[in-house]
C-alpha cells in the first residue's frame, strides 16, 4: 500500500498535487499561472476579429424611423400605384454601415448579402457561398442603392481571395449556414463601412427588438430592393420558433413579427440581423432561411453559436 506522502507528491505528468487527507486535487502555483495564460489567450484570440470601435453610426436614431409598437408604413409605391416596400423603411446613407452587398462578377447582379467583420474579413452565410469560387464574387460596402457601383466616394468594391465555408454546413436543413470571406485588399474603414459588433456569447435575445437589413425582395417571389431596407422584428425562442418549423437547431435564430408583415426576403440572404445595446450594434444573426416572407418566422444563423469557429477561421 501507497505511503501518504506519495500521495500527496506532485505528478511528474499532470504537475497537480492531491492532498494526503481530503484527496482534494490542487494545482500548483506555476500549472495555475500557465492555464490562467491560456484562458487570457482563448479570450485575447475571441476578441481580436472584432474590431473595437465597431457597431456604431453617425446617426443617434438608427433603425428608429420604424416604430416598435406599430404595423410597419408602406414608404413608397411604383408609378402604377402596386407597393413597392412593404414592412420595410429606406435606410439612410451609411445608416447600416456594417451592411455589405454581394454580387455574381458574370452577371453583374446583387445575390446575398453580408456583413463586415473586420478590414479583412466579411462574414455572410454558407448558401450564398456554397458553389461558388472567391474569384466569382466581389463585395461592395458603402452601398445605399443597389445599382450605385460607382457611387459618391462611399461606396467600394473589393475582390476575395478566399471562401471559408463552415466545414459542416448542411444544405438540406440548412444548418450550420455560415461562411468568412476574405478580401484581396483591406476594407477601407470610416462611417460607410464599419465593422458590426460581436454578440453576447451567453445572450439568447428572445423578445428582444432586433433589426435586419437589406436589398430583398419586398414579397416572396417579388423583385429586388432598389433601396437599402430594414425592418424591426422581435426574437423568438427556439422553443416557439419550432412549433412553426421542423428542424430547427442551436445554431439557428429565430425572429417574427408578431403579425405586423415585417421579414425578410429573397435576396436578403447572408445579410445582418442586429441589436442595439447602448448604441454599438451587435451582429446576433445572419439572413438564413424560412417559409414565406412576412407569414412565418425568419430563420437566421446565430452567431453567438460560432464565436468560437469564427475566431479559428478569422485569422
Amino acid at each position: 500500500m501507497a505511503a501518504l506522502r506519495d500521495v500527496g507528491e506532485i505528478s511528474r505528468r499532470t504537475g497537480v498535487e492531491t492532498h494526503p487527507l481530503s484527496g482534494i486535487r490542487k494545482e500548483s502555483d506555476r500549472d495555475y499561472e500557465m492555464k490562467l495564460l491560456v484562458v487570457v489567450a482563448l479570450i485575447t484570440l475571441a476578441d481580436c476579429q472584432w474590431l473595437p470601435d465597431c457597431g456604431v453610426t453617425m446617426y443617434d436614431d438608427t433603425a428608429e424611423g420604424q416604430p416598435w409598437d406599430t404595423p410597419p408604413r408602406v414608404t413608397r409605391t411604383r408609378s402604377d400605384g402596386s407597393i413597392m416596400i412593404v414592412g420595410g423603411e429606406v435606410a439612410r446613407p451609411n445608416e447600416f454601415p456594417w451592411q455589405v452587398s454581394l454580387e455574381d462578377v458574370v452577371t453583374p447582379s446583387h445575390f446575398c448579402g453580408a456583413v463586415v467583420l473586420n478590414q479583412d474579413y466579411i462574414l455572410t452565410a454558407a448558401h450564398c457561398t456554397d458553389g461558388k469560387s472567391a474569384n466569382g464574387i466581389i463585395a461592395f460596402t458603402g452601398k445605399v442603392l443597389r445599382f450605385d457601383n460607382a457611387g459618391d466616394g462611399t461606396t467600394r468594391s473589393y475582390d476575395l481571395s478566399t471562401i471559408i465555408q463552415h466545414e459542416n454546413y448542411q444544405p438540406v436543413l440548412i444548418n450550420n449556414d455560415i461562411s468568412l470571406l476574405k478580401v484581396e485588399n483591406q476594407l477601407v474603414m470610416d462611417t460607410s463601412c464599419v465593422g458590426a459588433c460581436a454578440p453576447a456569447a451567453d445572450e439568447t435575445y428572445d423578445g428582444f427588438q432586433i433589426t435586419v437589413s437589406g436589398w430583398g425582395t419586398t414579397s416572396s417571389g417579388g423583385d429586388l430592393s432598389d433601396d437599402l431596407l430594414y425592418t424591426n422584428v422581435w426574437g423568438i425562442s427556439n422553443t416557439q420558433c419550432s412549433s412553426e418549423y421542423d428542424g430547427i437547431t442551436q445554431a439557428m435564430l429565430c425572429a417574427d413579427s408578431s403579425g405586423s408583415d415585417r421579414d425578410a426576403c429573397q435576396g436578403d440572404s447572408g445579410g445582418p440581423l442586429v441589436y442595439n445595446r447602448n448604441g454599438r450594434f451587435e451582429v446576433i444573426g445572419l439572413v438564413s432561411w424560412g417559409i414565406g416572407c412576412a407569414t412565418n418566422p425568419g430563420v437566421y444563423t446565430r452567431v453567438t453559436h460560432f464565436l468560437d469557429w469564427i475566431a479559428e477561421n478569422a485569422v
